[in-house]
């Protein structure tokens, strides 16, 4: 699944032509093994194949809309590690009370799909965050 940053393999067939100046041979096309960006299908699958790889992981989906997900922990003393992400078509935002299973999260995405780690929260969708250093809030 490695580079399968919005794009899932088809599922149907689906031959395109070569966008602008680019010409095929006359009665030529191309056979879509992935859908790209741009099309309509390619959003909703690409939804699908990442909650399945989340579910699999061991997340549990906690809104209407498939945005939001929860992952617990029992560790060896009792308590419970949560990670929370939620999900906005290819960016993503994680929380996590124990840097350890962060990490380990981090890792097992990172063989299936391309990701970048921005560290700690500084935008999202548009919109500047900042944080107090003191308080961590």
């Amino acid at each position: 699944m490695k580079g399968a940053f919005l794009m899932s393999p088809c599922k149907r067939d689906i031959y395109i032509n070569l966008p602008g100046r680019y010409r095929l041979p006359k009665g030529k096309v191309l056979k879509l093994k992935k859908y790209i960006y741009g099309l309509r299908q390619s959003a909703f699958h690409w939804h699908q194949l990442f909650a399945k790889w989340l579910a699999n992981y061991g997340f549990e989906n906690i809104d209407s809309d498939g945005v939001t997900w929860v992952k617990t922990d029992t560790n060896g003393s009792g308590s419970s590690n949560k990670l929370l992400l939620t999900v906005h078509v290819d960016d993503g935002l994680a929380a996590c009370n124990d840097h350890e299973m962060y990490k380990t999260f981090l890792d097992a995405l990172r063989k299936d799909f391309d990701l970048s780690d921005s560290g700690e929260l500084t935008w999202l969708l548009g919109c500047k965050v900042e944080q107090s250093p003191m308080e961590r809030g």
